[in-house]
């Protein structure tokens, strides 16, 4: 509702939503920021502590290189200006997980700032409606692309953890997580809707995945996200007021607490009233923003430089320190980076270009599928097979995973290899394809990854029907017990065979091939009503008919050879190569004739400046004389009529005049005689066909 509600809001041109993020990326080293504690995750409370930790009294800060390098492979591949000198900073405030009194982070002399980062919008383009104002690169085999600007990126470490025991009614410090290596990234306020803010939240997760700057968690995302969210009438600039909404933990967290907070201030703005600065949470259960606290201006956090800390450097190739194994070279890493998400799309897109799309990429992308389709592409080693796999994940896995929602899940339970294995299965008639998504269901249900296919297969009977003659056994049976079909198929025999066919797919649990069902319900069908309401024995007048067979072919008198020349459609230049091709046999020696059958459009006649001309004289015979010219002799329909006199042609009469072209002009001798076709397949063609034989077509 809320996500209906936020998009009538911002398509109504009435209001315009400016959304910007802080992101906080727990960075994959194995100690912290500041100590040598351990940095990993779900051990016993408090097991990982120092005394710089706990901040006691003399324990001083030890930089982790590591989380600085991680900081540099983000900055580049968010495309920042990465600063050579950068300081750290204490940002004060009192909270009972933070010893200290204070965070180390980089608020005002940052590493990186002035990034553009590119993001696929997650949307398929027939969806993009006309009133929308999105701006975006768009080609036929391309993504809907959109940009937003990164602020800056800054290191920082993370606060302990509050258990609050309601039955006790106090609260419980954990400070294992307390000085773990962060890095956040803040966003310009360039996102203008729930679904760009989720789709640029996706590409950042997979670059920061690829890139190795943070782990792979259980969750959907490692990634905490604050989202300062304001909107606006459209006849009015930005005044600064915004909602920050603090903590959100999942993708769909963060598209459903934006749309609810559009609909709030839109309500707000609509009673003539102000925004105010807050922060608020997102309560997962009540879908909607609830108020936390005032927003506190930025003085409130007494920033100063951290005393226990240096300045902190950076080199690169241009520097003359380069070369010392304690610096941070930003050139060395950027060699070292893999190829980013976007350009490694580009890749798959041209790999697999002969089945898989843009918009099929996509929408992989959109459902968290593009990892998974690249290991099963991996497993199978025909285009044809890999087709037949993609149609799956976009419609059975799709579903089976609630719209993507849980396809980790499904790609736990279903390996790639057991997915490619059934596609395989498939595609040999081994399992049917009504019985596939059955079997999907099955092994996404499964916990045991030793399991095997054709342990499934047994165990649920889900072999398909192959034989015909069983097939056409099965048919039989499921007419006789529905013998309103047989009588139905008389007078609707598609609705028949439909319900036959949905009968023998209830009956057998989706075991038989569709084109199976179909061929033998129609063929059963037929049998059993031509048996009913027909006599076997054929009618003296169907006798007839059937004695009569087709025209016999005779050769023409005097001519050796018959090639036709004939087109799909028209103005393709056929008549102008049947011209050619006499003129060249001509020139070899041989007797060539030409006959223009094109008998609704001619144009021999003016290829061959006979346009005037009519063909009046007959033979002894009673043939009638051909005109000749370029040593050519030729017979068009407009020399044996009036040009100005239009003529209906039907198909009885179409068959005579070509037989009359044929048989009653003094062709002989020739070794060549060449038709021009109109174009096209009817009636001329087929009588050509039945009535001579041809030695040769170009088409």
């Amino acid at each position: 509702m809320a996500a209906a509600a936020a998009a009538a809001v911002l398509s109504s041109g009435r209001f315009y939503a400016l959304i910007g993020f802080e992101i906080h990326v727990k960075l994959a080293t194995t100690t912290k920021m500041f100590s040598s504690s351990s940095s990993a995750p779900a051990q016993a409370t408090n097991s990982q502590v120092t005394p710089h930790d706990m901040a006691l009294p003399g324990s001083m800060p030890y930089f982790n290189r590591a989380c600085l390098e991680a900081g540099v492979r983000a900055a580049l591949g968010l495309n920042c200006q990465i600063n050579k000198v950068s300081h750290f900073e204490r940002k004060h405030y009192f909270y009972p997980d933070s010893p200290s009194g204070y965070q180390i982070t980089q608020q005002r002399f940052p590493f990186a700032s002035n990034g553009v980062f590119k993001y696929p919008l997650l949307v398929k383009k027939d969806k993009l409606k006309s009133s929308t104002k999105y701006k975006f690169v768009d080609t036929p085999n391309s993504f809907v692309l959109k940009q937003c600007r990164i602020e800056r990126i800054q290191l920082e470490h993370d606060t302990g953890r509050s258990i609050h025991d309601e039955l006790q009614h106090c609260t419980l410090v954990d400070l294992n997580r307390c000085g773990t290596g962060l890095i956040e990234i803040v966003t310009k306020p360039d996102i203008q809707s729930s679904l760009e803010g989720e789709s640029f939240l996706r590409e950042l997760n997979r670059l920061l995945l690829k890139y190795g700057i943070c782990e792979t968690s259980g969750l959907e995302t490692a990634l905490r996200i604050d989202a300062n969210v304001s909107l606006h009438r459209a006849d009015t600039k930005p005044d600064g007021s915004r909602v920050e909404i603090k903590n959100l933990g999942s993708f769909i967290d963060v598209r459903q607490a934006i749309d609810f907070e559009i609909k709030r201030q839109e309500q707000i703005l609509s009673a003539n009233s102000s925004i105010e600065k807050e922060t608020r949470t997102y309560d997962t259960n009540k879908h909607q923003t609830i108020h936390l606290r005032r927003k506190e201006d930025q003085i409130d956090y007494r920033f100063m430089i951290e005393p226990n800390l240096p300045p902190l450097y950076l080199y690169d190739d241009s520097d003359k320190h380069k070369y010392q194994k304690d610096l941070v070279n930003i050139d060395e890493i950027k060699r070292d980076l893999p190829i980013s998400p976007l350009e490694e799309r580009k890749e798959i897109l041209e790999k697999y270009k002969d089945f898989l799309t843009a918009e099929h990429l996509n929408e992989l992308l959109r459902l968290d599928m593009n990892d998974y389709f690249c290991d099963v592409m991996s497993q199978l080693d025909d285009n044809r097979l890999r087709h037949i796999a993609l149609e799956v994940l976009l419609n059975d896995v799709k579903s089976i995973s609630f719209d993507g929602r849980k396809i980790r899940k499904f790609a736990q339970a279903v390996s790639p290899s057991l997915f490619a294995d059934i596609i395989k299965h498939v595609d040999q008639r081994i399992i049917t394809r009504f019985s596939l998504y059955t079997l999907l269901t099955l092994c996404n249900k499964n916990r045991d990854s030793t399991r095997t296919l054709k342990s499934f297969l047994d165990e649920h009977n889900m072999y398909a029907i192959n034989d015909p003659n069983q097939m056409e056994q099965i048919c039989s049976k499921v007419l006789e017990e529905n013998p309103k079909q047989i009588v139905r198929y008389q007078t609707n025999p598609k609705k028949a065979i439909e319900q036959l066919h949905a009968s023998v797919c209830k009956k057998y649990h989706g075991r038989v091939h569709n084109d199976l069902i179909l061929m033998s319900t129609r063929f059963c069908s037929f049998r059993m009503t031509f048996q009913r309401f027909h006599s076997t024995k054929p009618t003296p007048h169907q006798q007839t008919m059937m004695a009569r067979g087709l025209p016999k072919r005779t050769p023409i008198d005097g001519v050796q050879h018959i090639i036709a020349v004939g087109s799909g459609k028209g103005g393709v230049g056929k008549s102008s190569v049947s011209v050619n091709l006499a003129l060249a046999l001509s020139r070899l020696s041989y007797r060539v004739g030409i006959l223009d059958a094109d008998i609704f459009g001619p144009s021999i006649p003016t290829l061959l400046n006979l346009r005037d001309h009519k063909a009046t004289t007959l033979t002894k015979t009673n043939l009638i004389e051909p005109l000749i010219n370029f040593n050519l002799k030729c017979m068009s329909m407009p020399f044996l009529t009036k040009s100005e006199g239009p003529i209906v042609w039907r198909g009885l009469m179409v068959m005579q005049a070509i037989e009359k072209l044929l048989r009653q002009v003094a062709w002989s001798p020739l070794d060549y005689l060449i038709v021009d076709l109109p174009p096209g397949t009817g009636d001329i063609q087929l009588s050509l066909a039945q009535l001579t034989t041809l030695a040769g077509v170009i088409m």
